[in-house]
């Protein structure tokens, strides 16, 4: 996340120079086939905000709203996500046509093509993707698309829905899609594997690094693995953020990013791992684990200063918000500073 001018200066040479921060943003959600009132929703923000951003009356909003949206556009998470050239070489390097990514706002490109969907169409998409391979009733789809005022013909709507989303996968509604998501007396399926899903290989990858004995080699399985994340899981559909999947992803994601700092640090890499450590500080501000690992990082990597100033941070935000002291595991890190100047 973007937490102060220097880092606002490196998301300068990503994104482009402020003032077009407007610009940006809406060229993302055009992208993405995302509505206004879409992005302000899963964003948590004014629509008038997003619209005085989108048309040049406002430069920069404050850093709080801009943190939202960079997270939710998948502009800019830890600083260390995958290219759009690396994530190409990604799919054609295990001889993929079809590249799904939910690891961030869904998007998902049929050889050189990205394909929109529509929005519940999209929400659609998106339960298949996280039942990974398990069967999504129609009752259940239905619940969620529409809540509790489906439209009498709800299910012939879904049907539709679903011959579009094989025919976005096929190119003709024909040469295998039908395969790809099917259909049983348990409900609809969606058949990805690792080379197609950029949550299938998160997991893939994430198992080796967790098996790799050398830890330099683990390093490189962990970095390669968390690249893949661009934000938090399907940050464009917000009617899934609170999905039990969703919610399991986004603990995965903090698990590994805790191994990889520990891992990192018995191999001397401990800068490796900083980025993701500061990208999860930023998107779990009261998570005193991560911000723990955050301070004996920033120490290992000769920034002393910086982590007494996430401690003291961290103190005062838990004091003010939740009126609570640090625990344990924080006092701990601050030793540990401390004792190692």
């Amino acid at each position: 996340m973007v937490k102060n001018d220097r880092q606002w200066r490196n998301l300068d040479r990503r994104l482009g120079h402020r003032s077009e921060f407007g610009a940006l943003i809406r060229e993302r959600r055009i992208g993405l086939g995302m509505s206004q009132l879409e992005l302000v929703t899963a964003a948590q923000i004014s629509l008038g905000t997003l619209r005085d951003l989108e048309q040049g009356r406002v430069a920069l909003p404050r850093t709080s709203t801009a943190q939202r949206l960079i997270m939710v556009l998948g502009l800019a998470d830890s600083g260390t996500a995958l290219s759009q050239e690396k994530r190409d070489t990604l799919r054609y390097r295990y001889g993929s046509d079809l590249w799904v990514e939910a690891l961030g706002p869904l998007t998902m490109v049929r050889g050189h093509r990205s394909l929109s969907l529509a929005h519940r169409e999209r929400t659609l998409f998106a339960l298949l993707i996280l039942a990974q391979g398990n069967a999504v009733n129609t009752e259940s789809v239905i619940d969620v698309l529409w809540g509790e005022s489906p439209p009498v013909s709800a299910r012939t709507i879904l049907h539709t829905y679903i011959s579009r989303l094989r025919a976005l996968i096929s190119g003709s509604g024909h040469g295998g899609a039908e395969n790809l998501i099917s259909r049983d007396s348990m409900g609809y399926r969606l058949r990805l594997t690792a080379e197609n899903l950029d949550i299938l290989k998160f997991q893939q990858v994430i198992g080796r690094a967790r098996v790799t004995v050398d830890a330099a080699a683990a390093c490189k399985r962990y970095e390669e693995a968390l690249a893949l994340w661009r934000g938090q899981v399907l940050a464009d559909v917000p009617l899934l953020k609170n999905h039990h999947a969703v919610i399991t992803l986004g603990s995965e994601r903090m698990r590994s990013v805790l191994e990889f700092a520990e891992r990192a640090t018995r191999a001397g890499l401990s800068g490796h791992a900083l980025p993701h450590l500061e990208g999860m500080a930023g998107i779990s501000p009261f998570h005193e684990q991560v911000h723990a690992a955050l301070m004996t990082t920033l120490a290992a990597c000769g920034r002393r200063g910086e982590a007494l100033r996430v401690y003291e941070d961290m103190r005062r935000r838990l004091d003010k918000e939740l009126g609570v002291p640090p625990a344990r595991v924080l006092r701990q890190a601050l030793a540990e500073v401390t004792r190692n100047p």
